[in-house]
């Protein structure tokens, strides 16, 4: 699959990726202690366990700080 944008996320527990933007995967880049916690496009924080490396096909305009153990995410759009 191609992704026609790629942004570098800071994790933030009040602001979004970019604006309300919302993006269609995150790639994970390391994996830490394998959890992310995210907003998803309808505003609601959905907590994930056993998160790998790679391509976590989850939409999404923010990414937690608090809650997040995974690291060196990027934001993707189709």
């Amino acid at each position: 699959m191609r992704y026609r944008q790629v942004v570098a996320v800071t994790p933030s527990d009040t602001a979004n990726i970019r604006g309300d933007e919302v993006f269609d995967a995150l790639r994970i880049g390391t994996a830490g202690d394998g959890t992310l916690r995210i907003t998803d496009e309808n505003g609601i924080t959905q907590n994930f366990a056993a998160v790998t490396v790679g391509i976590f096909p989850v939409t999404c305009k923010r990414v937690h700080s608090t809650g997040t153990g995974v690291s060196n995410v990027h934001a993707l759009k189709i």
